[in-house]
């Protein structure tokens, strides 16, 4: 997975430098699925637990918009023994290539908690996540957080300080027909 996203990378980077050079004017953006992640608690575990599964979730939006892999990630890579191919030239690209703006969609938030004995924090979205006591739910199990869209825009704006756009926001629960008559 790491390294088609690596491949995936270097592609968007050269598309947006290809974007550039047929027109200045031309703004090339990403597109993520924001849900932020809560710590469940405010146990210092959770909170760093909840820290790194924004990172982990989100480290697209940092090479995308910041031109680099975050350090963390490569000592991920390293403890994990995920060896990918990078080269040097890809590496350039990246850099060169960052995206004009962020677009983003945000229908809910997540919640997590830290595990006995974690010292790592790895994140892992099916394994990881909890419902949060203090929001309510949709029909799809959805966490409704209208909080969380300011937090989320505040969060990436200071994270990347790209100008943001949001290109999907709502509420999910079924739909009923229903016969006027």
């Amino acid at each position: 997975m790491f390294q088609a996203a690596h491949y995936e990378f270097v592609a968007g980077a050269d598309a947006v430098q290809s974007a550039h050079r047929i027109g200045r004017r031309l703004r090339v953006g990403a597109r993520i699925a924001m849900c932020r992640i809560d710590p469940l608690r405010s146990r210092p575990a959770d909170i760093v637990k909840a820290e790194r599964g924004m990172q982990y979730r989100y480290y697209f939006g940092d090479v995308q918009s910041l031109g680099f892999y975050p350090e963390w990630i490569q000592k991920y890579w390293a403890r994990k023994g995920y060896n990918l191919d990078i080269l040097a030239s890809d590496l350039a690209t990246i850099k060169a290539g960052t995206v004009d703006y962020v677009g983003f969609s945000y229908y809910m938030s997540f919640a997590t908690k830290a595990h006995e004995g974690e010292t790592h924090f790895d994140y892992d979205e099916h394994d990881d996540l909890v419902s949060n006591p203090y929001v309510e739910k949709s029909d799809w199990g959805w966490q409704i957080d209208p909080v969380g869209l300011r937090y989320a825009m505040n969060w990436m704006t200071t994270r990347w300080h790209k100008p943001l756009f949001i290109v999907e926001n709502g509420f999910g629960a079924y739909d009923k027909v229903e016969d006027d008559g």
